[in-house]
């Protein structure tokens, strides 16, 4: 393979998995949780098994721990939920790791419940040497009994046995069932897509007193069924200290568990991160394409998602099978272990150019598909976001939990392990009930086990699905809520034009009022001025004819005067003359003093006109102001109309949208009709498997290809060439996990074959 141009696909590959941007790749994560002494956040180890478990054909014993796992670990749910009516808290459990021969805590989970199915949890149960880990299941909420059933004949199953129906069918295998005596084989058939359901296949789970059989029901896809939390190692024994609580922090992304994904059939159980080393492969822990495609088991995950990507990219399951051999021959590439790794690579990561790769900056990137704090996925509604980010937006939302609700929570998660420890007590009590039969050692000891079905009284479990309501009901309630919002939205816009129109004409009145107010003191103005000059030309002209009738009868009298002082005293002209002048030098007085009494009456005249006109502008002025901060005021109040027309119009679309996407759930929340299974009748023949297999006209598994036939010499485990099997047709099926070198012959058509390839 071409280095560059692998690097090229496999950072496209890797950012389009991530759900991070170059953006957000140059920073850490401020909402990071901190890291407790004692305690270690994994990105590495199983999944919890009520988030997610794979179908084993023939399931065994899980394997015997010679060490007894810790007491249970108290949990506390975070304070953030995924929204939805049917999501429901399971606490975690103690899962035993090979690597640091120790056990890790499997951190609880946020699950959005099957349609019709309560969790029964899984319990490590004492055994000859040690402890023995038995697996959960979802069954029926109207199943009342368990029935414990012998172990049941080894799997027919081997594939379809005829091209598919249509592009949208998924092949569903086929499966024993116990039936009146004896079982009888229901061979596998075919389910319809479901873009948001995917079909779990009847199985069987392993339990010391026998087998327990599990028909099949849809479940939602990995990325809307609720979220897993990272796994924790407790280097110190914190769990044991008074008053500790655990609260998970760190969330997986489901598509970091499609990218990282493994089976680990002796355990029944899926596991995720870095297990790509061969070691991994050769303990029994399979990448999930390549185990869903051997004889041994079916991985529902695997059979959605292939479904859905390879409609949009035919090589993607080529793309998975190259990433992993990639991997594996890479370990520098592999994902990290610990979240504080994790961390410390987003932190050193400062420039990612997907034109320009730089290999060992995208090996940092793949890093980071692994988990993110809760939080930061809480607050992805908020800001900008990456494509990624927006579909992980589109089918998980967040809602905040108080206090009181998450203690509740924590009660309800403390019952299940009530139920847990009585489904312990009734299987044990079973246990060492005397069996007799074909299958018991000695007559009236236990057989391994039972001959004819054993049946248990199973009570309700804590988590359980809520009753489904009538269908159409989301939609009625979602129309409702519509027209609802509609009829606001019309009163809310019919109140504010109207408050709209009154401030208006309110405006308006006031502006015509202040109009006239102010003509008509302009008018007041103007007639006091008139009269104003009017009262001093009326003054003026009685002052002038009071000065003339003055000197007219001073003159008068002047002369009279003087006609009787020149008539009866010449001899004194003299003093006459001087008498004269002295009078005349008064007239002149008197009359410069009217004149100087008429320019002061003209001055105070016309400085009360002026302060008139003075008044009258002020006037005029505060008046002018008054008018501009009303047509301000209104101007404002017209703003905070438009300010709460927008806002109501925005919470009306917010509230349509709301309900849209309530409808939407509400529809996606009814799941499919069970898919119609085949004739049961077909499997009530005579004769060996064989002939049975024959009369179907289904291949003898002895001559099947290497890869898929069943050795003694794995020990129960898949063929060491199960990879070729899982590489599909137009990729090379002799290119397997141990021996990449190409198996051939030397004939020319196998030379000019492999030219061709």
């Amino acid at each position: 393979m071409n280095g560059p141009r692998f690097a090229t696909w496999l950072s496209a590959f890797t950012l389009a998995t991530c759900g991070f941007g170059p953006a957000a790749l140059a920073q850490g994560d401020p909402n990071a949780p901190p890291e407790v002494a004692g305690m270690q956040v994994l990105t590495r180890g199983p999944v919890h098994e009520a988030f997610a478990e794979p179908v084993v054909f023939d399931p065994k014993a899980c394997p015997v721990i010679p060490k007894q796992p810790p007491p249970q670990v108290e949990e506390l749910p975070p304070d953030q939920q995924p929204e939805g009516t049917n999501v429901q808290w399971i606490p975690g459990y103690w899962s035993w790791d090979d690597e640091r021969n120790d056990y890790l805590w499997v951190s609880g989970i946020w699950r959005d419940v099957p349609p019709g199915r309560q969790w029964v949890p899984g319990y490590w149960s004492e055994a000859q040497g040690g402890f023995q880990w038995i697996a959960g299941a979802w069954v029926p909420t109207a199943q009342e009994q368990v029935e414990y059933l012998a172990e049941p004949p080894q799997s027919l199953e081997v594939g379809p046995n005829g091209p598919s129906p249509s592009a949208d069918a998924t092949w569903a295998p086929g499966c024993w069932y116990w039936q009146e005596t004896r079982y009888v084989w229901r061979p596998g058939f075919w389910v319809p897509f479901q873009p948001h359901w995917l079909w779990v296949p009847a199985h069987f789970v392993w339990t010391p007193n026998g087998y327990l059989y599990v028909n099949g029901y849809w479940d939602h896809p990995l990325d809307t069924r609720g979220l897993a939390f990272a796994p924790v190692y407790f280097q110190q024994p914190l769990y044991a200290q008074p008053n500790f609580v655990y609260t998970p922090s760190v969330g997986l992304l489901a598509t970091a568990l499609a990218s990282s994904l493994f089976v680990r059939p002796s355990y029944q159980q899926y596991c995720f991160g870095d297990y790509y080393a061969a070691t991994n492969f050769n303990s029994g822990i399979y990448p999930w394409y390549s185990y869903h495609q051997s004889r041994y088991g079916y991985d529902p995950l695997f059979s959605h998602y292939a479904a859905v990507h390879t409609r949009r990219d035919p090589r993607w399951v080529n793309g998975l099978h190259e990433e992993y051999l990639y991997r594996r021959n890479h370990p520098e590439f592999r994902p990290a272990r610990t979240f504080v790794q994790q961390q410390t690579i987003v932190n050193n990561v400062t420039n990612v150019n997907v034109t320009n790769v730089n290999v060992r900056n995208v090996t940092k990137v793949q890093n980071l598909v692994i988990g993110r704090p809760i939080h930061q996925m809480a607050t992805l509604d908020r800001g900008p976001a990456t494509k990624q980010d927006v579909a992980f937006r589109q089918n998980l939302r967040f809602e905040r939990i108080d206090e009181a609700r998450r203690k509740v929570i924590a009660q309800q998660a403390g019952q299940l392990n009530q139920f847990r420890q009585q489904r312990i007590r009734q299987e044990q009590e079973f246990a060492r009930r005397p069996q007799s039969g074909p299958q018991a050692k000695e007559p009236g000891k236990r057989a391994n086990f039972p001959d004819q079905p054993r049946r248990m009284d199973l009570p309700r479990s804590p988590v359980a699905s809520l009753p489904l309501r009538d269908r159409d009901q989301p939609g009625r309630e979602a129309n409702a809520a519509t027209k609802a919002a509609r009829q606001a939205n019309a009163a809310n816009a019919a109140q504010e034009v109207i408050q709209a129109r009154e401030a208006t004409k309110a405006a308006r009145q006031a502006n015509a009022a202040n109009a006239a107010r102010e003509a008509m003191q302009t008018r007041e103005a103007n007639v006091a001025t008139k009269a104003a000059r009017q009262a001093n030309a009326a003054n003026a002209a009685r002052e002038a004819m009071q000065a003339r009738e003055a000197n007219a009868a001073r003159e008068v009298m002047q002369a009279r005067e003087a006609n009787a002082a020149t008539k009866a005293a010449r001899q004194a002209n003299a003093a006459n003359a001087a008498r004269e002048a002295m009078q005349a030098r008064e007239a002149n007085a008197a009359a410069q003093a009217a004149r100087q009494a008429n320019a002061a009456n003209a001055a105070r005249e016309a400085n009360a006109a002026r302060q008139a006109n003075a008044a009258n502008a002020a006037r005029e002025a505060m008046q002018a102001r008054e008018a501009n901060a009303a047509a301000q005021a209104a101007r404002q109040a017209n703003a905070a109309n438009a300010a709460r027309e927008a806002n109501a119009a925005r919470q009306a679309n917010a509230a349509n949208a709301r309900a849209q996407m309530q409808a939407r759930h509400a529809r996606d929340a009814a799941p499919p009709p069970v898919p119609t299974q085949p004739n049961l009748d077909l499997n009530r023949r005579p004769g060996t498997p064989n002939q049975f297999r024959q009369q179907r006209h289904e291949p003898d598994p002895n001559q099947l290809p290497p890869q898929f036939r069943r050795g003694m010499q794995n020990q129960g485990r898949p063929n060491a060439n199960l990879e070729g099997a899982a590489v599909p047709p137009n990729v090379r099926a002799a290119q397997m996990i141990h021996n990449d070198q190409p198996r051939h012959d030397g004939t020319p058509k196998a030379q000019k074959k492999r030219q061709r390839d």
